[in-house]
């Protein structure tokens, strides 16, 4: 008669295990970068999530009044909604690999409280010499547009997050000031930037946002330009259309389904704001992009 295997060789999920597999990445972007010293390579708020690899020089991360120095074999996690600063301070040039990624919106908070996303995440000598290699060959996988490249991009954002949260549950990473609780404008902005996320395609207006935080225009106008240096009406429009570039870009959507889809009133106006931003129209910008993926 055969044996049935002892209990104690069940796998079983453990809660964190648990925890992550739940979470369900698609990635959006994938390229390489190569910038030369003494140079601000990053001073943005994101729509989505992003993870950098850092492969040479040095960078300081600055947010929310906290800075750190990263060098080779480092790793950046910044969430969306939140403001950072990278600079170069290396002698020698920065290259790094980055992927911006997204998750559902239901995932988006739990995500963030588990990898403690309040601060961006900064993890030194997390690369290993495989792990490297593997984000190399993925990203000339990526160039050739190989099978099954978009499945691996997904296991190394989802090995990365394993090894991440390992450091972050044992509290490794320590910043190098204490952590400051943000000022009032920033939880008003970061509030607004939750609402446009929540009704990504609403036709959100200045008015709406003042309503919702229960605010003054002057007060809102105030908390945007003290924190992004930006007024409340041109940070709702660039931020809809970098939301609207990934749309563009990835689905096959019409020009006129996407203006729709978005709020605008009519192609024209969809068009007249996209080519304001972007100096080029839609219709130009995704056959600029397709030929270069012919090309690629």
């Amino acid at each position: 008669m055969k044996k049935s295997l002892p209990s104690n060789y069940l796998i079983q999920k453990d809660p964190l295990s648990d925890l992550l597999s739940s979470f369900n990445f698609s990635p959006i972007f994938f390229f390489y970068a190569n910038h030369p010293t003494s140079s601000v390579l990053k001073n943005d708020i994101l729509t989505h999530f992003k993870i950098s690899f850092i492969t040479s020089g040095t960078v300081k991360v600055s947010c929310n009044t906290i800075s750190y120095e990263l060098g080779q074999n480092s790793i950046l996690l910044v969430p969306p909604s939140l403001l950072y600063t990278v600079e170069c301070i290396s002698k020698d040039p920065v290259t790094f690999y980055t992927i911006y990624f997204d998750l559902p919106l239901q995932e988006r908070l739990s995500f963030i409280k588990l990898f403690k996303l309040q601060q961006v995440q900064c993890i030194p000598n997390f690369l290993s010499s495989f792990t490297l290699k593997f984000i190399e060959d993925k990203y000339n996988d990526f160039l050739k547009k190989e099978q099954l490249t978009y499945q691996a991009i997904k296991i190394l954002i989802d090995n990365c997050m394993l090894k991440l949260l390992k450091v972050i549950q044992t509290d490794i990473v320590i910043p190098n000031t204490e952590y400051h609780h943000q000022y009032s404008e920033e939880k008003t902005v970061l509030k607004c930037i939750t609402y446009l996320d929540e009704n990504p395609y609403q036709n959100v207006t200045v008015d709406d946002l003042c309503e919702h935080c229960a605010i003054s225009q002057s007060y809102l106008y105030r908390c945007f330009t003290s924190y992004l240096h930006s007024s409340p009406k041109q940070f709702v429009t660039t931020y809809r259309l970098n939301k609207i570039e990934v749309d563009l870009l990835q689905s096959s959507k019409s020009i006129s389904e996407i203006a729709l889809q978005y709020g605008y009133s009519s192609v024209y106006a969809f068009s007249n704001s996209f080519k304001s931003y972007y100096k080029i129209s839609p219709k130009d910008f995704r056959k600029q992009f397709n030929h270069k993926k012919k090309r690629g």
